[in-house]
Order: C-alpha cells, then sequence, then structure tokens
C-alpha cells in the first residue's frame, strides 16, 4: 500500500495518482523523500571512556519462536474488484474501484463523465489532434512564388472586385469569378459563370468533349462538333459549295481575344499532336509552347487530351465545378495558383 502524503488516503501501490484526492502520489513522494544534506555536529561534551568488565558468564539471547508458530495477518491491500465494483475511467480506460474519486492511473475525476460530454484530461497530460491546412501559392513568372492564401473558413470568394482573394489588376478575371470549398478536407471550386472561366492543368489524359477549351502557352482552343453546325442545305434545297469533308465529326478552332474564331482544323486524324515545331497543329511564333505540347485521340468512344511532358502544361477549363487535390494547378485570369492541401499535428 501507498500512504498519500497530501490526504493520507491509502493507495494500491501501483497507482500514479490519488483514488481520493487525485494527487500526483510520485511527485509527492518524491518531495517527501528527496535526498537531504546530511548534518554532522561534533559532542562540546567529553564523555569519558568507561572498562567494560569482563566475566566468564556467557550471554544466550533470547530464542524467538519459529516462523511456523507465527500467525499470519490477513492480507489487506487485495481487493476483489468484482465483490467491491469497478468503474472504468472516461479519460484513459483504466479500471478503478467503484466509490474512487480520482483516477488512479491518470488522475482525471470519476464518475462525471455524460452522454455528449467529452471528460477533460488533467493538464498535466497532452492532446494531440491532425488539422488539414489549405492553401494556394500565386506562381509568378518563371516559377516563383509569390502571395499565399490561406483558406481559414469553409467558402473563400476570389474575383476582381468582389471577394476574399482580389486580383484587381487582372482584366482577364471577372468581378466575381469563382468560389472555393474547403470541407472535409476536401478542396471544390466553382466557377461562378465568370466570362474566362477557370483552367486545371492536366496530370493525365481527360475526356475533352464539345464545347470544352483549353490553354496552352498563349493560345485558348475550342473542341467543336461540326456535325451540329452544319449548314447542309439552303431553304430552298439547293446545296452548298464547299470542301469536301473526309467524315470527320470534330475541329479544333483558335478563340481570338474579341471571342472571334482564328484558325479552324478539322481533325482528320485518329491522333492531331500539337506544338511549336513538331505535330499536325503548330504555333510558331507563341514561345510558351512546347516543341511537341499536348496530343488530342478520338478513342472511337470520345476524344481524349493528353499532355506531352510540355514545359508549361496543358489546362482544362471546368465544367461549373471540380475537385482539387495537393498539387493541382488552376488558372484564374493571368493568375497561375498552386493547391497545396497539409496535414500537421497540433496540441492542446
Amino acid at each position: 500500500m501507498s500512504t498519500c502524503l497530501s490526504c493520507g488516503f491509502e493507495n494500491d501501490e501501483h497507482s500514479n495518482f490519488c483514488l481520493q484526492c487525485g494527487a500526483d502520489m510520485e511527485d509527492i513522494n518524491q518531495r517527501d523523500t528527496g535526498e537531504f544534506e546530511e548534518t554532522k555536529s561534533a559532542s562540546k561534551v567529553d564523555i569519558p571512556k568507561v572498562d567494560l568488565q569482563q566475566t566468564d558468564k556467557m550471554v544466550v539471547p533470547e530464542q524467538l519462536s519459529s516462523p511456523e508458530s507465527l500467525s499470519r495477518p490477513e492480507k489487506t491491500n487485495v481487493v476483489n474488484l468484482n465483490k467491491v465494483g469497478s468503474e472504468r475511467c472516461s479519460a484513459c480506460g483504466h479500471v478503478n474501484m467503484k466509490g474512487m474519486k480520482f483516477c488512479g492511473n491518470c488522475g482525471s475525476p470519476l464518475g462525471e463523465s455524460s452522454a455528449g460530454r467529452t471528460q477533460a484530461l488533467r493538464t498535466n497530460m497532452l492532446r494531440k489532434h491532425l488539422q488539414t491546412l489549405c492553401k494556394l501559392v500565386s506562381v509568378e513568372m518563371g516559377g516563383k512564388e509569390g502571395p499565399t492564401f490561406t483558406l481559414e473558413q469553409e467558402e473563400t470568394t476570389c474575383g476582381r472586385s468582389e471577394g476574399d482573394i482580389l486580383f484587381y489588376k487582372d482584366n482577364f478575371v471577372s468581378p466575381l469569378h469563382c468560389t472555393f470549398h474547403f470541407k472535409d478536407d476536401q478542396l471544390r471550386v466553382v466557377d461562378e459563370k465568370s466570362v474566362n472561366g477557370v483552367y486545371r492543368r492536366l496530370r493525365g489524359p481527360a475526356e475533352l468533349k464539345a464545347g470544352d477549351s483549353f490553354r496552352i502557352g498563349q493560345q485558348v482552343l475550342r473542341l467543336d462538333d461540326i456535325t451540329k453546325i452544319a449548314q447542309g442545305r439552303a431553304k430552298d434545297q439547293t446545296w452548298l459549295h464547299g470542301s469536301l469533308n473526309e467524315g470527320s465529326k470534330y475541329r479544333l478552332v483558335q478563340v481570338l481575344s474579341d471571342n472571334s474564331i482564328g484558325e479552324a482544323r478539322i481533325l482528320h486524324h485518329a491522333m492531331t499532336i500539337l506544338g511549336r515545331e513538331v505535330g499536325n497543329v503548330l504555333f510558331p511564333n507563341d514561345g510558351f509552347v512546347s516543341s511537341q505540347h499536348c496530343q488530342i485521340e478520338d478513342t472511337g468512344d470520345g476524344m481524349t487530351l493528353k499532355d506531352l511532358n510540355s514545359s508549361n502544361g496543358t489546362y482544362l477549363r471546368i465544367r461549373g465545378e471540380a475537385v482539387l487535390e495537393h498539387g493541382d494547378f488552376v488558372l484564374i485570369g493571368d493568375h497561375m495558383l498552386r493547391v497545396e492541401i497539409l496535414t500537421q499535428t497540433t496540441a492542446n
């Protein structure tokens, strides 16, 4: 048994905290039994020496009774929890004798937990939990990092003149351009019907549908379904003259700054390569387009767009909203943002 020097309660020798008052047994015992400097004093009184008388008689010590004859006291430090009853600590799970006020393992108060309430731990116990942070890092020309925006709330709006994140000098950004939603460790971006849209950098092949737009270098390109825009015949049933269509369904158009169409290419081949020097569709004057930049492939079930390890990437415009992952890059107007979703350990 171990006696608590704070309240005098007899605790089990393995208890870390007093079951009656919750005091730290180890801390109290160390203070009580700490090492003290030995005190020595010299006697100022001379004690005369006395010669012991010699005797021929041998002194025989008194014989004690044998151990077998001694009565054994009953054990008092063993408690049967089945008979007395037990109570489990809601903080650490340790089983204590029923009626105790504090847990003998962690020192937390017993009998105070209730439904819907979290039992508080003692201040000398460190509680840790994981916290997920989401940041948008602005990437400037040449790859240099610019301002960092930490998403501290569930919804963060972005625009030229409205929102939490403002790009007021970028005229390609709409007044309210998009909204970032960060909930349950997942980040979504919603295009708020902006004029120029939100583009995400491709990580692998992506489905390309009619009406989709994508950006490479300084080029904005769109895939059109020509079967839906073909005239066929005039109203008086006169056939229209034109170049022969070899059975292709799609065309790739270049969207100019005034939203008019620049170059247009019929996609005759199963695979079309776009680049600055190598491919079927070339942009020789755009220094931000790689020599061989990306490809469009007709898989038979639809069209796919794939980046060919270009330096500056291929960006596909999102359709309404999209889930963003750690390491994604998005284009909003002329601004590039890198997504960082990090998990860190915090302590209370």
